[in-house]
């Protein structure tokens, strides 16, 4: 009997021997959803962030916890984290961080594993959205709003303020704004040796703008404006390196800009040019990795691929595929 299943009979043996009865709110109330998870870079613990309703409060509750990949003891070390934490590891692992409230808006959290109080790492007045460590440690990028003022008559059609990336120093000391204003940035990536980050942006914000997104690469040192990877319609976007920075992987509707366009895996090389499609046309990427070697990509997709690239051979599965895609 493998540990993983030993571990799910514990959990759910007295719900399987229990008398059944019916499902009431507050059985409902009880259920708790793990809403983030990632791995330590060493490979030896796992980060999780265990979401619990509170009826009273009308909103989900989150508690951070870390355990030993190993099904060790685990250790709740933080309490305040956002519905979408987005969890990363600093890269040598000595921190862990983290999206949580610092008033009322989301800001960038750093805890040391080695003990002591959590600090922001970001004091974005219009909040954080989302962020990634430089390959070196000593900084973060992140996405966020330029200042605005409210106004005494709002619009419903009037366009956001663009959200840019930002670089600061995990030291502490201003933040630099590295993306143009013409840019609504919505997923980047740092390239493996941090000389640049790629980003996915549209011109304009809005719900529709999504299939309107272009890859662009740009230079973190600067100054320079914006080098395009990919120029082409529709929905371009969470770009990311492969490990040898030579390709830059993204979800793609193939210059569909419909709504409902599917949205499959291509590649292109880091300098640019014509991109490969990778999965069909048909497929719906949700996310996918690099392998180490760059000579693959792991995806979540709906489409049922070949034996041969996929992980699962199960019919019953009609979504959540995992797939694994060879780049050559």
């Amino acid at each position: 009997m493998s540990k993983s299943f030993a571990v799910l009979l514990l959990v759910f043996a007295p719900a399987v021997f229990a008398q059944p009865r019916p499902f009431t709110l507050d059985d409902e109330m009880k259920l708790r959803t793990i809403v983030d998870v990632k791995i330590s870079p060493d490979g030896q613990q796992v980060a999780y962030v265990v979401s619990t309703p509170n009826l009273d409060k009308n909103q989900h509750e989150g508690a951070l916890y870390i355990g030993s990949t190993r099904l060790g003891e685990k250790l709740r070390i933080f309490n305040t984290p956002i519905p979408a934490p987005r969890l990363r590891w600093s890269p040598d692992g000595a921190m862990l961080s983290l999206l949580a409230f610092a008033g009322d808006k989301p800001q960038v959290f750093a805890i040391p594993l080695s003990g002591g109080d959590p600090r922001a790492l970001t004091e974005a007045s219009e909040g954080v959205s989302g962020f990634e460590w430089s390959p070196d440690g000593k900084s973060i990028a992140y996405l966020t709003r330029d200042p605005t003022t409210k106004p005494l008559v709002i619009h419903a059609d009037a366009p956001d303020n663009p959200t840019r990336i930002a670089i600061r120093s995990i030291d502490g000391g201003p933040a630099r704004a590295l993306t143009p204003t013409s840019h609504y940035v919505d997923s980047f990536s740092w390239a493996p040796d941090g000389s640049e980050i790629v980003y996915a942006a549209a011109s304009r914000s809005g719900f529709t703008s999504q299939y309107d997104t272009r890859i662009y690469a740009i230079d973190v040192e600067g100054p320079g404006p914006p080098r395009p990877i990919v120029d082409r319609p529709g929905m371009n976007t969470k770009p990311q390196y492969s490990p040898d920075g030579k390709s830059i992987a993204f979800v793609s509707s193939n210059g569909q800009t419909d709504i409902m366009s599917t949205r499959s895996l291509d590649v292109v090389s880091a300098r640019g040019g014509e991109s490969r499609r990778l999965l069909k046309d048909d497929a719906w990427v949700y996310e996918f990795a690099w392998a180490t070697a760059s000579r693959s990509i792991s995806s979540r997709t709906t489409e049922r691929l070949p034996p041969a690239h996929t992980c699962s051979n199960n019919p019953s599965f009609a979504y959540g595929w995992m797939a694994a895609v060879s780049i050559a």
